[in-house]
């Protein structure tokens, strides 16, 4: 089962990371910190990814790099 991200938003407690990972071959991953599936518009990332952000800069042009 997945969830909104209109609804994770919303109901938010704890940051949830979404993670769009581009392999060198071209593969990507769509991965998410969260112990459920999240929808994105058309993307679904996977929860419970074992991924720990460290450091990351964001700004207003969501240009954001982890």
């Amino acid at each position: 089962m997945s969830i909104a991200i209109e609804e994770v938003i919303t109901k938010l407690t704890n940051f949830v990371y979404c993670f769009q990972i581009e392999r060198a071959s071209g593969e990507e991953l769509h991965l998410t910190n969260n112990d459920h599936a999240i929808k994105s518009e058309e993307r679904v990332f996977l929860p419970n990814s074992g991924l720990d952000l460290k450091e990351a800069e964001f700004n207003d042009s969501a240009q954001n790099h982890i």
